[in-house]
């Protein structure tokens, strides 16, 4: 029923605007006394409560009943009438919209079609939109995201509709690079798969769009972003720690109870390979390599972002060298390399790990892990999985096709995982041949 008020709200919202249009020096006489009248009774009926609508519905009667007609004054009665009455038109229709959970996709386009043809109020419009949006989501995903984008650029502060954690989010235009082609396999042959609203996501900001395209690739049939901002690295990067180390090198947020999961994954990796020299790339909180110190390990790491660089140092004493792990070199290879939730971040993953199996020794080990579009975690939420909503991940693969990717590039697996620490990833260890 919430479709069908919604509908009748939209249908009398266009009949007050056409009647609003419709008042021009032509017709003002052709509205005279009786037909103005009954029309003002028709649409008041019911509206008896709503005190400004019907202190400015007696204030017109008084003005039609007058002799001769002040119709400069009428004018300015009946507009004022029609502004109040849209208004609460466009209060209810939005109370209407936010209590849609579901629509088909038919229903879905009558809607956009109708706000599309006709000038309505900024909130229920916008709200149309990302309704819409959000329903069209995975059956035509790139009109979906169209939609997306549409609400914030008619109503910036759109978020704030949906609650006072998203208060602070207001829409404005970001440079963005877009991805036709796949960065795993190179293909051309993809299509929009799905559209994820991740302004919703949890410490989501401003730096990225309120909705990214996923991809598919038929090709390799795994998953890739269509858009992403041009300063992503800016995004993704400088914000790990800045708020989790203090000044004297305490960490005061950091999930630590994680830690003796992360000793098991040393200790699983070393029945495959008793060598110290350890390269973490991509440092995250620093868990991983305060496990590795404790148990003996020569720790390096290379990491993006400057300032977790720097948190790192001071907070466990190790060097981290600040670098693109493209551009990364050693003069001596590594018994050992992680890659702990990074590859999804990656623009150019299959070169990545191509540069992880000739940073390794003949027989060094890979740990890596991301998250699994088909991980049994996913299969049960569905597109509800947050890690479609997660702002700056580019790739999203499955089993399958990450294993036959590490295979393709020089890695004989020996162990998969459903990850401890994330809901949904997946964690392989794979020996280089």
């Amino acid at each position: 029923m919430k479709f069908e008020q919604a509908l009748y709200l939209l249908v009398k919202l266009q009949e007050t605007e056409r009647l609003k249009e419709s008042w021009t020096a032509d017709h003002k006489t052709s509205l005279i006394v009786t037909p103005l009248s009954k029309l003002l009774k028709e649409m008041t009926h019911g509206l008896e409560k709503q005190s400004e609508i019907a202190a400015a519905s007696q204030e017109l009667f008084k003005a039609l009943q007058k002799k001769p007609i002040d119709y400069t004054k009428v004018e300015s009665y009946w507009f004022r009438y029609l502004n109040l009455y849209k208004n609460y038109l466009a209060t209810e229709l939005v109370q209407d919209l936010q209590q849609i959970k579901q629509l088909t996709q038919e229903q879905a386009v009558t809607l956009l079609e109708i706000v599309e043809n006709d000038i309505f109020p900024v909130l229920p419009t916008s709200l149309i939109f990302l309704l819409a949006a959000r329903l069209l989501a995975k059956d035509i995903p790139d009109i979906s995201y169209s939609y997306t984008i549409k609400a914030f650029e008619r109503n910036p502060h759109l978020a704030e509709q949906f609650g006072e954690s998203y208060k602070n989010y207001v829409y404005q235009s970001i440079e963005e690079d877009y991805y036709e082609i796949c960065p795993i396999c190179g293909s051309e042959d993809a299509e929009p798969f799905y559209n994820a609203q991740i302004f919703l996501a949890a410490g989501f900001n401003n730096t990225f769009a309120p909705a990214k395209l996923w991809c598919h690739c038929n090709q390799c049939q795994n998953h890739f972003v269509y858009n992403l901002p041009k300063e992503i690295y800016n995004a993704q990067t400088d914000f790990t720690l800045t708020s989790e180390i203090n000044e004297i090198g305490q960490i005061v947020k950091a999930p630590l109870q994680s830690l003796a999961i992360y000793g098991d994954i040393i200790r699983a990796i070393r029945q495959y390979n008793e060598g110290k020299r350890y390269l973490e790339v991509g440092v995250g909180r620093g868990e991983f390599i305060a496990v590795a110190k404790e148990m003996g390990l020569e720790i390096h790491a290379v990491e993006l972002s400057a300032s977790t660089c720097k948190n790192i140092e001071l907070l466990l004493g190790v060097p981290v060298v600040q670098a693109d792990f493209l551009a990364y070199d050693s003069e001596e290879p590594y018994d050992v390399l992680s890659m702990g939730d990074v590859i999804e971040h990656v623009k150019a993953p299959t070169e990545a790990i191509q540069k992880a199996n000739a940073l390794l020794k003949s027989g060094g080990i890979l740990w890596i892990s991301t998250p699994n579009y088909n991980s049994a975690f996913s299969q049960m939420l569905k597109f509800s999985d947050p890690m479609w909503k997660e702002p700056g991940h580019r790739v999203y693969f499955c089993r399958e096709t990450f294993e036959q990717l590490l295979e393709a590039c020089g890695f004989d697996i020996l162990e998969y995982q459903v990850s401890r620490r994330y809901n949904g990833s997946m964690e392989i260890i794979a020996r280089k041949r």
